[in-house]
């Protein structure tokens, strides 16, 4: 009997379209029958003899069947099944043992199978149709981030007891945009010179509010019935020891870039989203800072 994990039907992509070639037919749970086909192929391509038999090698296995297993891909960033055949094996002919025991090992997985035969992959990266986004990976950081924050004693104390999640969006998202600017110019004395500014948001008529905020203490009746959340964000006191080359550039020496994997799509500063230069006057909406970058040692 298959694993429950293994439902998985081959379809066409072009399953409006006319088939190329006659389905094949699997047999499904449940008495539905499951069926593979090729579609009709691009006008004018040039297909080899192995192309008919690649495309038959895809259309075999039946998902369904005893001697294959589906594992996720558990590396790399694009999500993706990886179906094996356990035909033969450490976990011969028991799909259910097989993604119990051998999918958590991720690529090593393929070691306990006769072989790997197919991938069933997403890798569409654009603009808003990423295969390799994944919504539930951001609280996750924000937790990894919290956790290894009190591990430190000093940071550990700067905390509060209760930092809301919204919170440390802002700090991943300022952070990461500083580094990529200190790397870029040269920033000497960064350290010492991160400030903030306090404000409260919260959500009315269908946006995002804020307002400036004296302290968390201080919330004003008006927006009480909202429940805002009070935010610090980054201000940067002091941006005049950079550029030259004779500066000693903590971020390039550390390689602080390194440990940053991804980067918000805006990269100019503003008052919003962004660490800014000052802070942002109380009836301020969005003031794009233009930088101009040259080789440090020059002026730009």
């Amino acid at each position: 009997m298959s694993s429950p994990s293994s439902r998985l039907f081959c379809t066409s992509l072009l399953a409006a379209a006319r088939l190329a070639q006659t389905p094949i037919t699997h047999s499904a749970p449940g008495g539905v029958t499951a069926s593979c086909a090729a579609g009709v192929r691009i006008p004018g391509g040039a297909y080899a003899s192995v192309d008919s038999r690649q495309e038959n090698r895809f259309r075999s296995p039946g998902f369904y069947s005893d001697s294959i297993a589906l594992c996720p891909k558990l590396w790399s960033t694009s999500p993706a099944a990886i179906g094996y055949d356990i035909s033969a094996g450490r976990l011969p002919n028991s799909p259910a043992a097989f993604e119990a025991n051998s999918c958590p090992k991720g690529g090593s997985a393929r070691r306990d199978a006769a072989s790997e035969i197919a991938v069933f992959q997403l890798s569409m990266n654009a603009r808003g149709t990423s295969g390799t986004y994944s919504p539930p990976s951001l609280p996750e950081a924000i937790r990894k981030g919290l956790r290894l924050a009190r591990q430190d004693t000093t940071i550990s104390h700067a905390l509060s007891a209760n930092v809301p999640p919204l919170q440390m969006v802002f700090w991943m998202r300022e952070l990461t945009k500083l580094v990529l600017l200190d790397s870029i110019l040269g920033q000497q004395d960064r350290i010492g010179n991160i400030g903030f500014t306090q404000h409260w948001y919260w959500a009315a008529a269908g946006a995002v509010q804020r307002r400036p905020a004296a302290s968390a203490k201080s919330l004003p009746p008006d927006i009480a019935p909202f429940h805002p959340l009070f935010i610090r964000r980054t201000w940067l006191n002091d941006n005049d020891a950079g550029v030259r080359g004779s500066y000693a550039g903590f971020a390039q020496q550390t390689h602080m870039l390194d440990a940053v994997a991804h980067l918000s799509a805006t990269p100019t500063a503003n008052s919003r989203s962004s660490p800014g230069i000052s802070p942002p006057a109380a009836n301020s909406t969005t003031t794009s800072l233009p930088v101009i970058i040259s080789p440090r040692g020059r002026s730009a």
